[in-house]
């Protein structure tokens, strides 16, 4: 979703459905990969 690029999320009125959708899946993606990445591995 390259149309999400340099907007701020001040109001959630100012998006549609599936830009919020997409906004949630990706949050839910990105706590998994933080959760089983292994951190500063190789350090």
């Amino acid at each position: 979703m390259e149309q999400l690029k340099g907007r701020s999320l001040l109001t959630l009125s100012d998006y549609t459905k599936e830009e919020i959708d997409y906004l949630i899946d990706l949050a839910i993606e990105m706590k998994r990969e933080r959760r089983t990445s292994k951190r500063l591995e190789g350090k």
